[in-house]
Parts: structure tokens; sequence; C-alpha cells
């Protein structure tokens, strides 16, 4: 589910196991960042909106997940699974932990649903009052940036 006014996804839902986790499916093959072009131009997250940003582009569906078809794992770097991450320490750790975790769990299980998202939650200021504040990237500025993410496994 893709939100055109946040230009993050809502939500997605990945099925693991062990036909989606082998295959050919390979990252050195993809044609790596593109925009989605299934959404308008004035509604999609753009390539653009990124650089120099400081943030990455953060896969909510992992490349890694998806090697059972190149096809799959080339959508994986649709934008529209594609949320602004902290790289040090987030996106680059513990995200890409919690990716692993859940893909490891088809040890034990033969299937794992994993649901993620972005959040944009509010902050209790000074006055007790609750106020949404985030960063917004672009020009215009359109593409914002979550204050949070989950992960709910299956």
């Amino acid at each position: 589910s893709f939100n055109r006014q946040t230009r993050n996804p809502n939500w997605v839902c990945e099925h693991l196991c062990e036909e989606t986790l082998r295959g050919e499916g390979s990252r050195a093959k993809t044609e790596n960042f593109q925009e989605d072009e299934t959404d308008p131009p004035h509604l999609r997250s753009r390539l653009a909106d990124y650089k120099g940003s400081g943030f990455d582009r953060g896969h909510l569906v992992a490349a890694a997940d998806v090697k059972f078809s190149q096809n799959a794992l080339d959508e994986t770097f649709l934008l529209s699974n594609i949320s602004p991450q902290v790289g040090a320490g987030f996106n680059r750790g513990y995200w890409e932990r919690m990716e692993r975790w859940c893909r490891n769990l088809k040890g034990e299980f033969s299937d794992v649903f994993v649901i993620s998202g972005p959040l944009f939650l509010p902050k209790k200021e000074a006055d007790g009052n609750y106020y949404m504040q985030h960063q917004v990237l672009g020009n215009p500025p359109s593409l914002q940036v979550p204050t949070h993410f989950f992960k709910v496994s299956l």
C-alpha cells in the first residue's frame, strides 16, 4: 500500500519461505533504484528527493528476500518500496539485522509472513501537547521522512 501524500509505503507484506529466498535473482543484475512509473509523476517519490539528503533509500521488502525471481528482486528497488532511513546505525544496522533475523526464521518455520512500514509519530513537547514534526525532502519538499518504522513477523 503506497501513500501518495507522504510518498512512502503505508506497509508492505512479504511471504518468506524456502522458495522465495533461493533462486537466480541477483542484486548484481539489477538497475538499482528506480521511480515507480505506475504512480503519476507529481505523486511519486523521486530519485532526486534523496540526492544530498543524507538519508539512505531503505528497502521495506529486502532484495535478499525475493531471490526466486529477478523481476521480483528488481521491483524491490522501486521507490514505492523505499522510505528515507538514517543510514549508519539504522538502515545499515538495526534494520538490516532485523531483516536477517526474519529471514532466519524460515529455519524454524516453513512459512513466515512479515509486514513492515514507516510510522509518523507525534512527539510530546514542553507545553504538554503532542505535535507532528518530521523532515520533508525534495524540491519542492514532498517526500516525508518517517520518525519510526515497524516490522511484524508471523
